[in-house]
């Protein structure tokens, strides 16, 4: 896990915010077989928080990825038909993120795990407005 204390505050629902990463590391966990090596890091990127889920497990096509956050959409290989789940993690995390105005954003090959990242705006100063 890295997160660096100098990060600025976000507004968000920490609950909310909270499951999004739970839902990531689950799937980390599920997905990465033997390997169970996952990071966790939260970073700035763009003038953006990022917050960052990577395991070192199956890994995704780029077909895959483009369904991933759709509900019930569960990737077919033969080892995730071995993995009990719903397909509602991803889109969990996917409406929550955009709930607060963030996005999700996934790199990913097969054989070579993934890298999930939320990405939200930081805390606006109180003599912003709107969208700063």
């Amino acid at each position: 896990m890295s997160i660096p204390e100098t990060l600025p505050e976000i507004t968000a629902d920490p609950d909310a915010i909270q499951q999004a990463i739970l839902n990531l590391l689950t799937n980390a966990m599920k997905y990465s077989g033997d390997s169970r090596d996952i990071d966790l890091r939260a970073t700035e990127r763009q003038g953006q928080a990022v917050i960052e889920v990577q395991d070192r497990g199956l890994g995704l096509t780029p077909d895959e990825q483009t369904h991933i956050f759709d509900k019930f959409y569960r990737a077919p290989s033969h080892a995730s038909l071995l993995i009990a789940g719903t397909g509602l993690g991803l889109t969990l995390v996917a409406h929550i993120v955009q709930a607060h105005h963030g996005h999700v954003e996934v790199v990913s090959a097969p054989g070579e795990g993934s890298i999930f990242s939320i990405l939200l705006r930081w805390r606006c100063p109180r003599d912003h407005g709107p969208g700063c």
